[in-house]
């Protein structure tokens, strides 16, 4: 159904439809996967139509305390899809009487699904964040929460106007990080800065004073791929095991309806020829001992998950293996690699450029918005507590 949208100045008048249903979302197909071609190398993986649908048919639960129904939000200029602010509904109560109503992007996973932000392009967005704070859900008595995610300056921007009707609640900030590439290895290692050139050193000199060789594989055939998934299930779960580290890895794939969720995801975007998933690998002395899954985004590369073998720990493979393909990404004329969401070292030493995105829930400056944040603190105490990011 269309629903009316009163843009603020100096912003494109735009049509708002709305996906309710997973055949909705189906026939949207089409006009979203031209959207992120459009959107180029702003695009994550998890703005995709294939990675959304799956996680749905994943994760959407019906049960007498919960219902969940789509709430996605495609904006139309002309005839053009222009954005898309992928929300979902859950009613939280008894049957047909919901407590509480929380409206949220969807990929409210056990984090895989790291970055819950729309996709619009360039101009568009201020007018989605506007539209999201000035249509909260609708019908029903229930107290409600609206919680949206987006780049932190646009989205405090939008909240800004709805202060007197919305008091912002619970939120947390999300630090991404974005490394440029040069046109050529020798550049980009050139400006890195002394200690991660060091580790490099000793990355390769700690394989050669062993006499052991070392290669990037790359796999993105869709049949090779799945192929080697389960491998990289195992050393992903191999890294989450280790005792001694300085960051927590848990094994995120240690749920079997992880890795169906992830293997739908992957499907649906190598169909059609694409192969926008890729399994990067190092071998060392003739064995495989890492790997990390990544996505093609336009004319960058984000770097998802990955896992390693504890034997080769002391040879730091997993900083040889992102050394490898940051020089496989400048031989392919990439031109950044999104080192993903969470502040390491294994990520601020290589000197990227911090995105910061926020995480904001609002409710309703009323006496209903009062229960609703007491509600919700209820459910988040009672709920499983979600993993850290890795």
């Amino acid at each position: 159904m269309d629903l009316p949208l009163a843009p603020p100045p100096a912003t494109p008048a735009l049509r708002v439809v709305a996906c309710t249903t997973p055949q909705a979302l189906d026939a949207l197909g089409e006009d979203w996967r031209a959207l992120e071609i459009a959107a180029g190398d702003a695009l994550l993986p998890f703005q995709t139509h294939a990675w959304l649908r799956a996680w749905w048919s994943t994760f959407a639960r019906h049960t007498p305390t919960r219902r969940d129904t789509l709430r996605i939000l495609a904006f139309y200029d002309n005839h053009r899809l222009v954005a898309v602010l992928p929300l979902f509904e859950t009613a939280v109560g008894i049957g047909p009487w919901p407590l509480l109503r929380c409206l949220r992007p969807l990929g409210a996973d056990a984090n895989l699904t790291e970055l819950r932000t729309p996709l619009a392009l360039p101009g568009y967005l201020p007018a989605v964040l506007e539209h999201a704070l000035a249509a909260p859900p609708r019908g029903g008595t229930a107290p409600w929460v609206l919680q949206l995610v987006g780049p932190a300056a646009a989205l405090e921007a939008a909240a800004r106007h709805h202060r007197s009707r919305l008091q912002a609640g619970a939120g947390r900030p999300i630090r991404n990080y974005l490394l440029p590439l040069a046109a050529d290895w020798d550049t980009f290692r050139s400006g890195l800065k002394r200690n991660i050139k060091e580790s490099l050193r000793h990355c390769y000199n700690a394989l050669r004073r062993a006499d052991l060789s070392h290669e990037l594989v790359v796999i993105d055939e869709p049949a090779a791929l799945r192929n080697h998934l389960p491998d990289f299930y195992r050393l992903h779960g191999l890294r989450a095991a280790m005792a001694a580290s300085s960051v927590v890895h848990p094994d995120y794939f240690a749920v079997p309806r992880h890795r169906a969720f992830l293997e739908a995801a992957i499907d649906g975007l190598q169909t059609g020829g694409r192969r926008d998933v890729l399994l990067l690998g190092l071998r060392v002395g003739g064995a495989l001992v890492a790997w990390r899954l990544a996505f093609r985004c336009g004319r960058g590369l984000y770097l998802y998950y990955s896992g390693y073998d504890p034997a080769y720990a002391r040879f730091s493979v997993m900083t040889t293996l992102l050394a490898e393909t940051l020089r496989w990404c400048i031989g392919q004329g990439m031109t950044a690699v999104n080192l993903s969401i969470g502040t390491d070292v294994s990520k601020t030493r290589w000197g990227p450029a911090e995105v910061l995105y926020q995480e904001t829930s609002f409710v309703p400056t009323t006496r209903l918005g009062g229960l609703s944040r007491r509600l919700l603190r209820v459910r988040r105490g009672t709920a499983a507590p979600r993993s850290a990011a890795a």
